[in-house]
């Protein structure tokens, strides 16, 4: 397959500490935001438009049924907002998305059972709110996993 140089991404006036970034494909990939639609996602949206990702927002397991599943590279879910068992909302995720990383968002005042979740398939986890530093970090990850045919930033 055929990829299109999207974009260079350059930081610095002069030549010295130059930034490149170089972005495959034409937003493509999808990171899912699945369940709440009341919290404030814009780290989320901006990270992800860094990386040459959307984000799209489902409140349900048969909303996110609907998604290509060849077009998700995330899902971000939290598991009170799905009202239901964290292992069983992770392993339907892990159905109808089976290739993209899950990541799990909680607050702070929540401990989450983390062996037992990453045991299960669980890629990392988001606190709530979403500070920009940790998406950043954790949608690295995930476009670390990612094909070289995928969207991804390399900065240097």
């Amino acid at each position: 397959m055929a990829q299109k140089f999207h974009k260079i991404i350059q930081k610095g006036a002069e030549n010295r500490g130059i930034r490149r970034a170089l972005v495959w494909g034409t937003m493509r990939y999808l990171v899912v935001l699945l369940g709440n639609q009341d919290i404030d996602v814009s780290a989320v949206e901006q990270t992800a438009r860094r990386f040459g990702w959307k984000i799209l927002r489902v409140t349900s397991l048969s909303a996110l049924e609907q998604v290509d599943p060849e077009k998700v590279v995330a899902v971000i879910f939290e598991p009170a907002a799905l009202e239901m068992d964290w292992a069983l909302a992770l392993e339907q995720i892990r159905l109808r998305a089976p290739a993209a990383p899950v990541i799990v968002c909680h607050s702070f005042a929540e401990r989450l059972p983390w062996p037992e979740m990453a045991r299960a398939g669980a890629f990392h986890s988001l606190h709530l709110p979403f500070h920009p530093d940790e998406v950043r970090q954790s949608l690295g990850f995930v476009a670390s996993t990612r094909r070289c045919d995928a969207p991804v930033e390399v900065a240097c």
